[in-house]
């Protein structure tokens, strides 16, 4: 009797293509069919000192201490399969797929990412194929000369992996039933990602224990981004993504038109919204939501409510608030990955650039004026094309008019550093824009009895004003020795300030 092989084990899955619809269309000639089938491969696997450990579905799952009789199993199974095809009609077509690596073994059963990767693999193949990671391919000898395919995504593993034939040519097969590239209309991101790598993890993981995550953070933070960094690597994780732009709606009922649009859905009620979806594994991601909550909040919790799979991820200046969301809040770049993306950015505009000690020292202070926000970054990088990096300093004062533009294909309200806070300020109630610009005299920050003071506001309303101004990402709350206090980003701070000013409240 063969004995589970432990340590560096070698795994084969196979699998009968179109077994579903033969059992429907024949069932007794696919009951012997099946016989047959079981005899021929198993018989090859224990031929050459596999462990059959599992014999789900129509297919097995084997173990063997060396990758040589895998292989060598696979290639014989495939055979015996066509001479029986060849002689009576039996025409059964058997995917394969192999990987190596260490496992755990217990019960005479195996766990572990190298028994998945095998099994996907596997289920990549079709009928009379066979594949193999570049792990299993690296173990055989010169008499087997694999075919590269290339890298492709499989579900469940999030970067794309090299993949393997045996036998044959490359065309020999239809491309790989791997996780396909069209699944989702994610926008294509360029520059490079600078500083938000621990946050795409932190955001994946919630995305595992929660069915809603909610990414917040003022204008130009970098929601977006994250949101689309977070997606992609986590394509091979759903049967569907989907991107629902919602910046150019004005209407509630167009976040349902614009999501059933966004999945080929006849536009109408939810319903058919949660039919399409069903108990897919879906990531529906939700981006500018801030100006349209109650809809959004409304159609998500449905959603969520129905659809067993679904996964929602948001970008807001403010939470949705609907149940089991949990909410990320994007801070501004250290000041180190700040400097990085501003010399990124230069040079993309201008790859003959070079920043010496004292301008980058300049564009240290610069990135500092700018709150590390990404956004007023790349606007103030743009202007190195004409500007000096110490004339981009000096003229910091007027950042709303310096940082004009630069990003003619950007959306219209992220154009300019201006434009993205017009749409948050637009947003508020007129309280919460009053409270935000008697705020804006306290440049060092402020207790909540200070502005209260100033601003003539009750003690609780004060509390309330200021709860619901860091809800929407433009009031932070700082704690020290034990006392709370409250500030605003040197940009929020500048904009209310000018706000302050051209309304004519300033000297009071």
């Amino acid at each position: 009797m063969v004995e589970p092989p432990t340590g560096t084990v070698t795994f084969l899955f196979t699998d009968i293509e179109g077994s579903t619809e033969r059992w429907e269309a024949e069932p007794d000639a696919m009951a012997r069919a099946l016989a047959r089938h079981d005899d021929l491969v198993r018989g090859a696997i224990t031929a050459h000192g596999g462990y059959v450990f599992a014999t789900g579905g129509d297919g097995f799952a084997a173990a063997f201490d060396d990758a040589e009789h895998a292989v060598d199993a696979a290639v014989r199974a495939q055979a015996r399969l066509a001479e029986e095809a060849d002689a009576d009609g039996f025409d059964l077509r058997v995917r394969m797929g192999m990987a190596t690596g260490r496992a755990d073994e217990r019960d005479a059963d195996y766990f572990g990412p190298v028994v998945n990767l095998a099994a996907r693999i596997s289920a990549a193949a079709h009928g009379g194929q066979i594949l193999l990671s570049t792990r299993t391919a690296e173990d055989l000898p010169p008499r087997y000369a694999p075919v590269d395919l290339g890298p492709h995504r499989l579900r469940g593993f999030g970067d794309p992996m090299q993949i393997l034939q045996i036998g044959g040519a490359a065309g020999d097969h239809p491309p790989l039933a791997g996780l396909d590239a069209d699944d989702h209309d994610l926008p294509v991101v360029r520059s490079p990602l600078f500083g938000f790598t621990p946050a795409v993890d932190q955001v994946i993981a919630l995305l595992d224990d929660h069915r809603c995550v909610s990414i917040t953070g003022v204008g130009g933070i970098g929601k977006t981004r994250l949101a689309v960094a977070v997606a992609t690597r986590t394509l091979a994780d759903h049967d569907l993504t989907r991107f629902v732009d919602l910046s150019p709606l004005t209407k509630d009922e167009q976040v349902l038109t614009t999501l059933c649009a966004t999945l080929g859905v006849e536009p109408g009620e939810a319903g058919a919204v949660v039919r399409h979806i069903g108990h897919r594994r879906v990531l529906l991601v939700f981006d500018n939501c801030e100006h349209l909550l109650d809809p959004v909040a409304v159609l998500v919790e449905q959603l969520v409510a129905e659809c067993p799979e679904l996964r929602i991820l948001a970008t807001s200046r403010e939470a949705l608030g609907v149940d089991d969301e949990h909410v990320r809040s994007v801070r501004p770049l250290s000041i180190e990955s700040a400097v990085e993306l501003f010399v990124e950015r230069a040079t993309a505009r201008d790859a003959a650039v070079h920043f010496d000690e004292t301008a980058m020292a300049s564009i240290a202070n610069i990135c500092a004026q700018l709150d590390r926000i990404p956004l007023a970054i790349e606007l103030a990088a743009g202007r190195t094309t004409h500007m000096s990096v110490d004339d981009i300093d000096r003229n910091l004062d007027d950042r709303f008019r310096l940082l004009s533009g630069g990003r003619r294909r950007a959306r219209q309200r992220q154009e300019t550093l201006q434009a993205a806070m017009d749409w948050s300020y637009r947003l508020l109630e007129p309280e919460e824009q009053q409270f935000l610009q008697t705020a804006s005299v306290f440049q060092g920050g402020f207790t909540a009895e200070a502005i209260g003071a100033v601003s003539g506001i009750a003690d609780l309303a004060t509390l309330d004003l200021i709860g619901s101004l860091v809800d929407k990402s433009l009031v932070e709350v700082v704690h020290v020795y034990g006392t709370t206090r409250y500030g605003l980003l040197e940009t929020v701070r500048i904009y209310s300030r000018e706000r302050l000013v051209a309304e004519g409240d300033a000297e009071d």
